[in-house]
């Protein structure tokens, strides 16, 4: 209880330093960074969160950050953070506030916006550097100085001071303004440093952005954002200052925030009795002798044994084939002996002679048992005249009668059986004397006439269910005038009981009876034993004391001269408190309070409700068991009340453990994300997944799964349903399931490769989140609407339930085109002489939408990498080995072949024309097409001036053996006269020579981007632009990866092309140390390309352009049919440009969706 109160005082309690008191209705916006969640106060409609959350503890270090202290990161081109200024901001007046971490290089460019206010969101893009709408915080290209500028159209609009450079401290940026009082103020560090003239914008804002797009990015990180709309006062931006250096976060104002999660009592399900018991009372004495199990029932037991016959139609009509049934019991198993007459026996039906067959439709003995009045209880087993037994629990056929042993014989007028069914079939021990189940016996007869009967006679429905059962009876062995011993009541307690048992027919001889006084919990395994000795009178009390909650019943065997003459069975008069009781429960708490001092820490409602739920158990716990002493202290029963009130609680526990053993939700698959994120606290339970596509697309959705109550570790499998709710078949592995893992790329913590597991195996731990990426696969998947459940289930741990998420997939009226007639080629390059299983990596782009696929062309020339930077080397005197170029690599290009991929030689080709000629002539023979190869050589790749004369010889040669090969040029735009010009392009006969060009992306842009295109498309040849980065894991997802295909598309470019296909050096592909590895594909162990998030984000930006592009063709089909296409147009630029420039996911999903739907709608009117 002390250290719980201590928990709650190291948590919650004051700092010293206190922060100034605002009215919580001045608070406009809060940020605490410290998870993907960031804004606690303020509006979040129209929120773009292009940056990312540190790891690691990483931000300001404050005692109390939920759930540990992070920051946002604003490091990296086109990194920002854009809040909706509507009701977060008052132009009139307020104060921002907020702590920044330089992370800026010390050479270089370096300029950084860390906060500015945009006046129109469509023109971000374009900074509002001097003009009435402008206010903004930044430090300048030069120096270590931060300023803050507002109406820069005037002089003196900005204030600045110098900052200490330091990439290891912290400061705060605090600013302030009135209108009314026309003054601005700035302060570094709880310090004045100046102020000034405020002048109120002409319009309001409409954003304040944190960082900015292009290289307008903070290179820092921010961390404790506030805005409210008071301005503060020098002592108060002091005191304020103080209270964060001092460790104290922005006090989070009430807000109508969810209510903390908590567990309510539920009452166990009722343990039913047998379902319908009749009348009937079958015993099974107890004979210490196993029969010789031969079929034939001539052993001396059988005639001990109890018998049942009159088997009785539904009617109540007789059987005209009598079956009898003998029974007894030993100390490991019952035993059942059958005879079945039969008039018939040359038409016995017995066609199945292996187990778990329809066994019913063959002649058959049937029983039904149930061991204990509910359905996990309750068996159900036939056999048949060859020995082939059907047996289930609960109607589950999976439950197999482990131990059993059948015997059957075939006479002149009957067939007859021997069943030996063990006790451990049923995980239960020997039943006591006295101790009782449920039974019922049937025959299922076909040769000659059709009967089923069956004793106690089935009045309705099947033979297999909860009904017409009689109660079977374990006894001593049969004799006459047995003793009996009645109770008065039927029931006992928790606590001192106090019962009176009926004593009927006592032999008087007898001077004294023992009775032992068995406690059972609900498995059979026995708690405790209590005996008592006593005369044998008429009415015998005895004072049962049960102190174990567990106990489930109680049995009374009577023994006279260490021999058992008699028994009874007491049954619980309160609710069970479940699998392992309050002791086990207390153990499971404990071990869950180990996560309590990290969970005291997490301003969360789940958090927060954990925490008090396992206090609120413990504590229940503990006042039952203290009553539960008190009531046998004072010999009295613990009252039902208060029995059931403590079964109610522990049940319900579970059952919230069950809830919170994990948390799901769905987040956006292209955020780095944090190892301890927490779900938004308006999360829904279990998030429903929903996908749009059309045909021959990848649609992305990523979940968290956080453990939670799961103890040290869960282990879950996830596994999508293969058919929605229709019964209409959809292949579950059209749902692709990786595993994103948190890896260390050059010191930081990133999410980057995409693991695909086999059994979709995912481990929990309490507090670490793991990314699931779900990805569905429409190909050959019908048009339509598919409802499925994607379901989280336990490996191994049946007791742990399922989880469902409702999926919903709609799948639209048109199709995405197959790869090779994609509208626009890509390529990558992969890296030089690095392993690599080429075949795998074609599979791989070829799902992705790339026409072209690269082979290394030294493979063909010295042989294949087969470890890292092994180049191998021709025959002596030879520059190439004839065999490699004749022979190497069929199967690729096979393959290749077979998917219609395009081929691209690379880095460099062959070194002269008869290499090259070799090889073409192999390809076409093959079945490629001229215009299915290319051959990236005779040229230095990225070449300058002065690499141009080189090769010029085998260009010729080339030229004149292969006049329609292709080769492919790759053009920088290194200015002159290091570079080539475009005149030199032609003079020196390269544009004659290469037939595809492979662009810079740079010189796209600008003025000179129409000057580039309008060169190359004048001399008819294919031009594709591309980019290079050695930074391909930290660049932005969307301006880098997801619009390139459109942008070039756009520009009437033919192909993108991009710089690595996978990473390229070390041995380890997922560690850096090794080498350097930056691919956007890792590379497995197995040499095989593990893609990433950025390699479906370039994925996604293909499936961008066949979007768009099937838009243009469906509007020109529906302008001929006179359909008004008006509404669509939009669609086709200017949301586009908009998306482009805000760089904002939200904006790109919704023009994705919107086009899909626009598609979708004119095609349905095509069709009409």
């Amino acid at each position: 209880m002390k250290l719980r109160y201590f928990l709650v005082f190291l948590s919650f309690a004051l700092l010293a330093a206190e922060h100034v008191p605002i009215d919580p209705a001045d608070v406009l916006l809060l940020a605490h960074f410290n998870s993907k969640q960031s804004i606690q106060i303020g509006n979040i409609k129209g929120l773009i969160d292009n940056g990312e959350i540190t790891g690691g503890e990483t931000g300001f270090p404050f005692k109390d950050s939920s759930p540990q202290p992070e920051a946002l990161d604003l490091k990296g081109s086109g990194r920002y953070f854009a809040i909706p200024a509507k009701n977060n901001i008052d132009p009139q007046r307020g104060t921002i506030q907020f702590l920044v971490k330089p992370r800026w290089a010390t050479t270089g460019y370096r300029h950084c916006i860390f906060l500015h206010m945009v006046f129109d969101r469509t023109k971000r893009a374009s900074f509002a550097w001097g003009s009435d709408n402008s206010f903004y915080i930044q430090k300048p290209h030069t120096g270590n100085v931060i300023q803050f500028t507002q109406n820069a159209n005037r002089e003196n609009s900005t204030i600045q001071t110098e900052i200490p450079y330091s990439t290891d401290t912290w400061h705060q940026i605090t600013v302030t303004w009135d209108a009314d009082a026309k003054s601005r103020s700035f302060y570094l560090d709880g310090e004045l440093v100046g102020s000034s003239l405020y002048v109120r914008f002409p319009q309001d804002p409409e954003e304040i952005c944190i960082g900015g797009l292009k290289t307008w990015n903070a290179q820092a990180y921010i961390d404790e954002l506030r805005i409210i709309k008071v301005p503060l006062t020098p002592e108060q931006v002091k005191q304020d200052y103080e209270a964060l250096f001092a460790g104290k976060e922005f006090p989070t104002p009430p807000q109508n925030r969810p209510a903390d999660i908590a567990f309510k009592p539920v009452h166990p399900p009722k343990i039913q009795e047998p379902a319908a018991l009749t009348e009937d009372v079958f015993n099974c004495p107890f004979i210490d002798t196993p029969p010789n199990m031969d079929g034939i029932l001539d052993d001396a037991p059988w005639e001990q044994a109890f018998k049942v016959s009159q088997f009785l139609h539904k009617n109540g009509g007789q059987a005209e084939a009598e079956t009898t049934v003998r029974i007894y019991h030993d100390s490991n198993a019952i035993h059942i002996g059958v005879t079945l007459a039969e008039p018939n026996m040359k038409d016995l039906v017995a066609k199945f002679d292996q187990d778990d067959m329809a066994i019913w439709s063959d002649d058959s003995f049937e029983m039904v048992l149930d061991t204990g009045g509910k359905k996990d209880s309750f068996y159900h087993i036939l056999i048949n005249p060859l020995g082939s037994k059907y047996d289930a629990i609960g109607a589950e056929k999976n439950w197999n009668a482990t131990g059993a042993i059948i015997k059957t014989a075939r006479n002149s007028y009957n067939w007859t059986i021997e069943f030996t069914l063990p006790f451990s079939a049923f995980k239960l021990p020997k039943p006591q004397i006295g101790e009782a189940w449920a039974v019922r016996f049937c025959r299922e007869r076909h040769a000659g006439k059709t009967e089923y009967t069956a004793n106690p006679r089935v009045k309705s429905g099947s033979f297999n269910q909860r009904a017409f059962l009689a109660k079977l009876n374990f006894t001593i062995a049969s004799q006459d005038n047995a003793l009996e011993i009645v109770p008065k009541q039927d029931t006992f307690d928790l606590g001192y009981n106090t019962i009176q048992l009926q004593c009927k027919n006592a032999d008087p001889k007898w001077d004294q009876i023992t009775l032992e006084m068995r406690q059972f919990d609900s498995h059979g395994k026995v708690i405790a034993l209590q005996k008592e000795s006593h005369k044998p009178d008429d009415i015998i009390q005895v004072n049962p004391i049960v102190e174990d909650d567990r106990v489930d019943k109680l049995i009374v065997t009577a023994l006279v001269n260490q021999k058992v003459v008699s028994g009874c069975t007491l049954k619980r008069n309160s609710e069970n408190t479940g699998e392992g009781g309050l002791d086990e429960l207390e153990k499971t708490l404990e071990e869950l309070s180990r996560n309590i001092p990290d969970w005291v820490k997490i301003d969360h409602p789940i958090h927060r409700g954990v925490v008090k739920s396992i206090w609120t158990m413990q504590d229940e716990i503990k006042l039952f068991k203290d009553k539960l002493q008190q009531a046998i202290k004072n010999k009295a029963t613990l009252s039902k009340q208060d029995a059931d009130h403590i079964a109610a609680q522990a049940n319900g526990f579970r059952l919230f453990r069950e809830d919170y053993r994990y948390l799901v939700w769905e987040t956006s698959p292209w955020e780095v994300g944090a190892p301890n994120a927490l779900p938004p606290e308006d999360a829904p339970f279990n998030p429903y997944l929903e996908f749009q596509v059309a045909g021959n697309e990848r649609e992305a959705k990523c979940i968290i799964i956080s453990g939670l109550l799961c103890g040290k570790r869960t282990d879950l499998r996830i596994q999508p349903i293969a058919y929605d709710k229709n019964r209409r078949f959809l292949s579950n592995d059209n749902f692709e399931v990786s595993y994103e893992p948190f890896v260390n790329h050059n010191g930081s913590l990133i999410t980057a490769p995409l693991v695909r597991i086999p059994g979709n195996i995912v481990t929990i731990t309490p507090g670490e989140a793991t990314r699931i990426w779900i990805v569905f696969n429409s190909k050959d998947i019908p048009p339509g609407e598919y409802e499925t459940t994607i379901d989280i289930k336990p490996l191994h741990d049946y007791d742990i339930p399922t989880r469902k998420l409702d999926t919903m997939v709609k799948v639209w009226n048109f199709t995405l085109p197959e790869t090779d007639q994609w509208p626009i080629d890509a390529f990558m390059w992969g890296p030089m002489c690095s392993p690599l299983d080429e075949i795998a990596m074609m599979n791989l782009m070829h799902d992705f939408h790339f026409k072209w696929t690269m082979t290394e062309s030294h493979s063909y020339i010295n042989g294949f990498v087969r470890d890292r930077r092994w180049l191998g080397a021709p025959p002596k005197g030879k520059r190439y080995n004839d065999d490699l170029v004749l022979n190497a690599n069929q199967e690729f290009f096979e393959q290749a072949l077979k998917k219609k991929m395009k081929i691209v030689f690379a880095w460099g080709s062959g070194p002269d024309a008869r290499w090259h000629q070799m090889m073409n002539d192999r390809l076409l023979k093959i079945g490629f097409k001229q215009e299915d190869i290319i051959y990236h050589g005779l040229l230095r790749d990225e070449f300058a001036k002065r690499d141009i004369p080189n090769q010029k010889e085998a260009r010729a040669e080339t030229k004149a053996i292969l006049p329609n090969a292709q080769f492919m040029a790759t053009y920088l735009s290194t200015p002159p006269p290091a570079g080539a010009t475009l005149e030199d392009l032609d003079n020196e006969g390269l544009t004659d020579f290469f037939k595809v060009w492979t662009v810079i992306s740079g010189r796209f842009e600008g003025e000179q981007a129409d000057e580039t295109i309008k060169f190359f498309k004048d001399r008819k040849r294919t031009l594709w632009t591309y980019r290079c980065s050695q930074n391909m894991t930290t660049v932005p997802i969307l301006p880098y990866y997801r619009f390139y295909p459109i942008q070039s598309y756009r520009k009437g470019l033919d192909g993108i092309a991009m710089w690595c296909s996978y990473s390229a050096k070390g041995d380890d592909g997922f560690d850096h140390r090794d080498g350097y590895d930056d691919g956007i594909n890792w590379r497995g162990l197995d040499k095989k390309p593990v893609p990433t998030k950025r390699f479906h984000a370039l994925r996604e930006g293909l499936e961008d352009v066949a979007y768009l592009h099937e838009l243009k063709r469906v509007m020109e089909l529906a302008k001929d049919k006179k359909i008004d296409t008006t509404e669509y147009d939009k669609l086709i630029a200017q949301d586009i440009d908009q998306y482009i420039s805000e760089e904002a996911q939200e904006l790109v999903d919704t023009w994705r969706l919107e086009v899909g739907t626009a598609i979708h709608s004119l095609n349905a009117k095509l069709a009409q």
